[in-house]
């Protein structure tokens, strides 16, 4: 799907997130390692904290969002498919993690190339990278 405008972003981000926190409540009652459990909580409520603010940042970024085009982003290099075995384990959870974030730190710095012409949304879209950075070394930490 190409996101052609800031809206289309925003829903596809939205999109995304939805599948992400349903990942997480999905399984984190399923691990048995407490570190990791741990931090499917932490980033679950991390989740649903980014489904709000990508909320607020499209409803206060209407105007703009109508008004500038944007070209060559294309949603299909960031679509998440979220495969687990029918039993899980720690490993292959984990491993879904870390792929899962790694996916959204790309999609949000891409998306904060994308938006300078609103450097708020476009900051934010950037914070947000940097955020998915750190979970991704969270859960590539635990053993």
């Amino acid at each position: 799907m190409n996101l052609g405008t800031t809206g289309a972003i925003f829903t596809f981000a939205l999109e995304r997130e939805a599948k992400i926190g349903s990942f997480y409540s999905k399984y984190t009652e399923l691990i048995s390692n407490s570190s990791l459990r741990d931090a499917f909580e932490l980033l679950m409520k991390e989740h649903e904290k980014r489904t709000r603010l990508l909320n607020r940042f499209r409803r206060e970024n209407v105007t703009e969002m109508i008004l500038e085009p944007i070209h060559d982003f294309d949603s299909e290099p960031f679509d998440i498919e979220i495969t687990t075995p029918d039993t899980p384990d720690d490993s292959s959870l984990q491993e879904n993690a870390i792929r899962i974030e790694e996916s959204s730190q790309s999609f949000f710095m891409k998306a904060s190339e994308k938006t300078t012409f609103l450097p708020e949304v476009s900051d934010e879209f950037k914070r947000l990278s940097t955020k998915a950075e750190k979970h991704i070394s969270l859960l590539k930490s635990i053993s």
